[in-house]
């Protein structure tokens, strides 16, 4: 039995890893710059749009209340493309042209 474990590592280890970059970014290269700012808290861009009504949360699930409609976290705002992306406690986060926003 011990003899086919060290024949299975020695097979496994004669093999060389190539690793084949193209079209990868680079590990190196931050994703984030230092003048990026995360989520960006900015009622002013979402409150012409919608209006967080309230927030309704128990064990198994979690809503809020926007623009008069009950919506769930996956849901899009009627009558727009922000889509609700996260419910918490005190605040919801949307999604609207790759930007996460808060309210």
């Amino acid at each position: 039995m011990t003899f086919l474990l060290i024949n299975a590592i020695a097979c496994f280890a004669e093999t060389d890893f190539v690793y084949n970059s193209y079209n990868k970014r680079d590990p190196f290269i931050p994703l984030v710059s230092e003048n990026s700012k995360g989520i960006i808290n900015t009622r002013e861009i979402l409150s012409t749009k919608i209006s967080l009504q309230a927030i309704l949360r128990s064990r198994d699930k979690s809503l809020a209340i926007v623009n008069d409609t009950v919506l769930s976290v996956g849901e899009k705002v009627p009558g727009t493309k922000i889509k609700i992306t996260k419910i918490s406690d005190d605040k919801v986060i949307f999604f609207y042209k790759f930007n996460e926003y808060e309210l």
